[in-house]
C-alpha cells in the first residue's frame, strides 16, 4: 500500500509538505495482512502492560497508531510487514 500525507501550507510560499509511506507485507493485503494487523492489535492491547497505563485518560476514541505507537509497529514488523517513509524533504 502506498500512502501520501499532505500538510498545511508552509510559510513564505514553501508549498505543502508531503510524506510518502509504503507498507508491504508477505500475503494478500485484504485477508492475510488484515488478519495480522487485527491479531497484533488485540495482542498489543491485551499483553502490553505499559500500553494500558499509557492509554488511559489520554483521550476518547484513539486509532491503533495513536494508542499503541511503536509497540504495534514492532509487532507488525515481527510478523513480516515493512514500513518505509520519505519525509517532506526527502528524508527517510
Amino acid at each position: 500500500m502506498h500512502f501520501v500525507g499532505e500538510g498545511e501550507d508552509r510559510p513564505l510560499g514553501g508549498g505543502r509538505p508531503k510524506v510518502h509511506v509504503v507498507v508491504r507485507g508477505t500475503s494478500d493485503p485484504g485477508y492475510g495482512e488484515t488478519a495480522k494487523m487485527l491479531s497484533e492489535v488485540a495482542l498489543c492491547l491485551s499483553r502490553d502492560e505499559a500500553l494500558g497505563s499509557r492509554s488511559r485518560g489520554t483521550g476518547g476514541v484513539l486509532t491503533p497508531a495513536a494508542a499503541m505507537g511503536l509497540r504495534l509497529v514492532d509487532r507488525l514488523r515481527a510478523v513480516g510487514m515493512t514500513f518505509e517513509a520519505d519525509g517532506p524533504d526527502g528524508a527517510s
